[in-house]
């Protein structure tokens, strides 16, 4: 048997869930479908072993000033813990830099980052080709040149963090686009106790308690006057309109088909918006009395090209230029390690059982931690965001031959146009067209519907809400024209 609602919303992370309370607020209550076991989405602060708290997902508000979340956060009194200095291991079985080393490390990648955004914001001409990589090597290169003392190799694996910023090869990163997110100003901050509660605080309990779990939706046809939501083991459901807020990953996998399908453009800005692959790794050390590693909230270890290819340490290194360590030891005196791993090796370690990874990290820590009795963690948790089938990835940015319109397009709500040869047209819900308000339609929302904030759990707190306003307006706009019938 069907059921049936005003509005379905498919997808019960920050998006969703906000969506839902917006819409609650207007007096109207939708049904949310959630094909994991769980609520949240990309926010996964599942309780560990030792009973606290652990982000497997979201964990970090990127820049605190003028952020939602850093208000929300301190509504309810969460605790954040900004990212402060970074410690670097610049070569295996040596010590870590000085903290004036680091410093200039640092600040030689954020000035080489910040020089390419002045160089587009100053140029209309840049090739739609070039990438991030090219020119921040560039501009470190033109940086040893005036300072010789720097150490060229230290700083290009120093740039390969930036990888983790988008979850994605910074040589697969438009250069053309780079400015198009808003930099928020103040730290980056974790939240210590988990995302979980500012989810909570921000979609509140009714709609949390009222979301339908574990219902995988296979199909969407909006042929008619209203919406048919086909699930795989739960019935269908109508609406008169859908909220779709699945990540990118799930829509460029086409794991739901839609019915009529979605149009040339909504589906070419699909294939060309990138859609990265960031994982956490939980390395678990509670088995020791006290921590093997500098007394700092982060350390990166470095491998320079003479490294890598060094055969005493070249079989046990992982295969990342720069890896970042953040140590819960000094955040909150747990001891645990999370390492963040990204693209090709991030897949790689989904292939392998918990186990494997730990002996593969307990490894790589020996060659930098020659002296530490003890390197493998007793244990390893892995986020594994890439096999998830509900999820295919991370967060999303701009590709190289990307366009920022994509968010455009991909945030239009839409409906079907009969007999046409175009088949889905788009409608943004302006004004009170009778054949529009006729129709049943669909709805988008998440992070990569965003163009500003996208990638961010504030960017899809904002899509939520903005895709409620306009299923309000188009409901409004729905009945007034059966009145008028």
């Amino acid at each position: 048997m069907s059921k049936e609602s005003r509005v379905v919303i498919i997808g019960a992370g920050f998006a969703g869930l906000t969506a839902g309370k917006r819409l609650r607020e207007q007096g109207i209550v939708p049904i949310v479908l959630e094909a994991r076991e769980r609520v949240g989405g990309r926010v996964y602060t599942t309780p560990y072993v030792d009973g606290k708290p652990l982000n497997l997902g979201a964990s970090v508000i990127i820049g605190t000033e003028g952020n939602r979340l850093t208000e929300l956060a301190a509504s309810i009194n969460a605790r954040l813990e900004p990212l402060g200095d970074n410690k670097y291991l610049a070569r295996p079985g040596q010590p870590a830099l000085s903290d004036e080393e680091c410093e200039r490390i640092a600040e030689a990648v954020d000035d080489a980052f910040d020089a390419i955004k002045e160089q587009v914001a100053s140029s209309a001409s840049i090739d739609e080709r070039a990438n991030v990589a090219d020119a921040v090597y560039a501009n470190l290169r033109a940086a040893v040149a005036e300072e010789p003392d720097l150490d060229y190799e230290v700083l290009r694996c120093a740039a390969d963090a930036l990888s983790e910023d988008y979850a994605a090869e910074i040589a697969n990163v438009s250069l053309r686009h780079v400015s198009v997110i808003k930099d928020n100003g103040g730290d980056d901050s974790i939240v210590v106790e988990g995302f979980r509660p500012l989810l909570r605080a921000a979609a509140g309990d009714d709609v949390i308690q009222s979301v339908l779990l574990e219902h995988v939706v296979t199909r969407i046809d909006y042929t008619g006057s209203s919406v048919r939501v086909v699930t795989a083991n739960h019935g269908d459901f109508i609406a008169e309109a859908v909220l779709v807020t699945v990540p990118l990953g799930v829509l460029k996998a086409r794991d739901i088909v839609f019915e009529p399908p979605l149009s040339a453009d909504r589906q070419l800005s699909i294939d060309r918006v990138g859609f990265g692959l960031l994982d956490l790794v939980v390395l678990d050390y509670s088995n020791l009395s006290e921590p093997f590693w500098p007394d700092c909230n982060q350390f990166t270890t470095l491998q320079p090209d003479n490294v890598r290819h060094d055969p005493q340490y070249a079989s046990d290194l992982l295969p990342r230029d720069a890896m970042c360590f953040v140590n819960y030891h000094y955040i909150n005196g747990r001891l645990l390690l999370v390492a963040y791993v990204v693209c090709e090796l991030a897949k790689r370690l989904e292939a392998m059982s918990d186990n494997e990874v730990a002996s593969l990290f307990g490894r790589h820590l020996k060659c930098y931690f020659p002296d530490a009795k003890q390197t493998r963690p007793c244990r390893a948790t892995l986020g594994r965001w890439w096999n998830n089938p509900f999820s295919r990835g991370s967060y999303t940015y701009i590709a190289v031959g990307g366009d920022p319109a994509d968010f455009s397009v991909l945030a239009t709500p839409c409906h079907a146009v009969a007999g046409s040869s175009q088949p889905e047209a788009t409608d943004t819900i302006t004004s009170s067209s009778a054949a529009g308000a006729a129709k049943s339609m669909l709805f988008w929302a998440g992070e990569h519907t965003v163009r500003e904030r996208h990638s961010y759990a504030d960017g899809a707190w904002a899509s939520g809400e903005r895709a409620a306003d306009e299923i309000t307006r188009y409901l409004h706009e729905r009945k007034h024209h059966a009145v008028t019938q």
